[in-house]
């Protein structure tokens, strides 16, 4: 070996930057990802770029940067009032960069410029392209044709159990003015930030294991910066999110903005807030639509309750006037037979009466004997005709009184009152045989102090 060759580390840290500046002297525009991002104390800013080819999770190409505090500030402040992104990890940029080699830091590359026109128009080209993608396959629509309950209950939310929009979403549910009962189960999530993908994916997981205990899936987070609405403009979690078996909706905290999942979500509202108030404005118009339903049916029953009753009243007098009818009618032919009993006992007795005057002024004291005999047998015959008389008037009577006890045993009233009942259909004809009722009739009973209703279920036939 020649003394020639060697060198110190110094001296081969400087030939290669030396050739370093010789190769690339100039400054490069470069497009790049950012995958890790680190300010220090000083505001000097460290990044790692590296470059995946498309539909390849591959890294083939990876190097340091640096963005020194002086410029970084202002490359800061420039890219976030153009894009309205703060830069971060997973960013793809166009940056002027110029290639350096240090002696101690070795080989990086410091970043003079940005250019944020290319991250806009790479950020919509992608979104474009997620929502292409959907459209495609066929997915874009399908939560959203999925039927929503007509009020949702048993709510699965994804969010970050220390968000204020969670907690925001969870008061609000908990002070609504008809006391609704909705049951929240929370499975947390980052909103924000690499793990979003993840986390979120791994938490619709966990609810479709569990899908029959819940009626929707909510997914809220408070508000935030522009920026943090990228993390949900993600083909992963709007495809799970379009394909998910039950009604997805969001509220993400953004005003004028609306992501992907918003897109494909069974409905978006704005925010945590606005979602619970969503919810609970159809559990208030379920409460008013059973208010108005159990105000009609009263107001028809109590209606046809008022016609059964009318109904029934008119029963009870025409069957009133019927018994007062028979009665009057039974009274005048006991009168009428009381009246000829009489009439003729008197015209026996006046014509025996006669027969013995006649008698008396014809026959001879001779005959004294027979006419005293004759005068005892008309006694003994007039005993007779009053006994007869008197127990036809008590036969009679008893007769009279029986027609009296039985039309009174058959007053409608008497028999309500001992515990029967009169049971008509919904046209008032009375009922007297099973074979006159059918399923699903409506019967009406009358007792003494009101009516009862009944529906016939299925009929039974009995000997």
């Amino acid at each position: 070996m020649g003394t020639q060759s060697i060198i110190t580390l110094l001296e081969l840290a400087q030939a290669i930057e030396l050739g370093i500046q010789t190769a690339l002297p100039n400054s490069y525009w470069v497009v790049a990802e950012i995958s890790e991002l680190t300010v220090n104390s000083k505001g000097h800013c460290f990044l790692e770029l590296i470059e995946i080819p498309a539909h390849n999770e591959t890294i083939i190409a990876k190097l340091r940067a640096t963005i020194w505090s002086y410029k970084f500030q202002l490359l800061q402040s420039y890219f976030y009032a153009s894009t309205g992104i703060h830069l971060q990890t997973g960013l793809k940029v166009l940056i002027s960069v110029k290639v350096e080699f240090h002696a101690v830091y070795g080989l990086s590359v410091s970043i003079h410029d940005i250019d944020p026109v290319y991250t806009i128009g790479e950020e919509e080209k992608q979104r474009n392209e997620i929502i292409a993608r959907l459209h495609d396959e066929g997915i874009f629509t399908m939560n959203k044709d999925l039927e929503l309950p007509v009020f949702p209950q048993r709510l699965a939310v994804i969010s970050s159990a220390q968000a204020a929009g969670y907690q925001d979403f969870v008061k609000q549910i908990a002070s609504n003015k008809n006391s609704l009962r909705v049951s929240i189960t929370l499975f947390t999530a980052a909103m924000q930030g690499i793990e979003t993908e993840q986390s979120i994916i791994k938490a619709l997981n966990s609810i479709y294991e569990r899908e029959h205990e819940f009626d929707a899936v909510i997914i809220i987070r408070g508000g935030g910066a522009k920026t943090d609405l990228r993390w949900f403009d993600n083909y992963t979690i709007a495809s799970h999110i379009a394909q998910f078996p039950l009604p997805v909706i969001t509220g993400i905290g953004h005003d004028k903005d609306i992501s992907i999942t918003d897109m494909v979500a069974h409905t978006s509202v704005k925010t945590p807030t606005a979602a619970a108030e969503f919810i609970i404005s159809m559990g208030n118009a379920l409460v008013s639509t059973i208010d108005n339903l159990h105000a009609r049916l009263s107001d028809a029953c109590n209606e046809r309750i008022a016609e059964q009753k009318f109904t029934l009243q008119q029963i009870l007098q025409e069957l009133f006037h019927s018994n007062t009818l028979r009665t009057t009618i039974a009274n005048n032919k006991l009168n009428n037979c009381i009246q000829k009993i009489k009439s003729a006992s008197l015209f026996t007795i006046q014509k025996q009466k006669h027969f013995i005057e006649h008698i008396s002024s014809n026959i001879t004291p001779a005959i004294h004997t027979l006419t005293h005999k004759h005068q005892q047998n008309l006694i003994h015959s007039a005993y007779k005709l009053q006994i007869h008389s008197h127990n036809c008037i008590l036969h009679n009577k008893q007769s009279l009184e029986l027609l009296q006890t039985k039309i009174e045993l058959h007053n409608p009233q008497r028999i309500l009152s001992k515990g029967y009942s009169i049971t008509t259909n919904a046209h008032g004809t009375i009922i007297n045989s099973i074979d006159s009722v059918q399923p699903n009739d409506k019967l009406y009973t009358y007792i003494k102090d009101g009516i009862i209703t009944s529906t016939i279920n299925k009929k039974d036939a009995t000997n």
